[in-house]
């Protein structure tokens, strides 16, 4: 018997037109989502990224560029 372990059809098929439609107005909304998540959060700044790794390149990125992190620092990271 195969049951799989996550499937979206069920959920795409009631409200896929939705969904796209969402996508949509967020991807074609310039920087909305960025303001629109850092009031919501009570930040000054937000930045969108593609995955959680490109946000943890970015903030290793800007912590050495601060000088928090230099080159060969060992990150540890549990899930």
């Amino acid at each position: 018997m195969n049951i799989p372990f996550l499937s979206l059809h069920d959920v795409t098929a009631l409200h896929g037109d939705e969904i796209n439609a969402a996508v949509t107005r967020e991807v074609n909304s310039d920087e909305r989502f960025e303001k629109d998540n850092a009031h919501f959060i009570g930040s000054d700044y937000c930045i969108g990224c593609a995955n959680g790794l490109d946000a943890l390149i970015w903030i290793f990125k800007a912590y050495m560029e601060m000088g928090v992190m230099k080159s060969g620092d060992e990150v540890i990271a549990i899930p």
